[in-house]
């Protein structure tokens, strides 16, 4: 085998490195993202009056989560389209 052979699949070797520690970056940030989202604690006595408004006052939070994840998601896509 030649040297520029080598080198090549060293190159390559490195960029999957790279790559698949990017994908590991992306599903953390994706994990830290959702985690701003708690269940609600209400008390078992009031859980059928008081859930849906309480799951209603979570919707700023979900739509951030949604809106966030896109944004990473588009960012994750784009990277691997020029790591090709």
């Amino acid at each position: 085998m030649s040297a520029t052979g080598n080198e090549g699949r060293e190159s390559s070797r490195e960029l999957s490195r790279i790559v698949n520690f990017s994908d590991g970056v992306f599903a953390i940030v994706i994990t830290l993202l959702v985690l701003s989202i708690q269940v609600p604690e209400i008390p078992s006595a009031l859980v059928a009056q008081g859930l849906p408004s309480r799951l209603l006052a979570l919707g700023p939070k979900v739509l951030s989560y949604v809106m966030s994840f896109l944004v990473v998601a588009v960012y994750w896509m784009a990277h691997h389209r020029v790591g090709r």
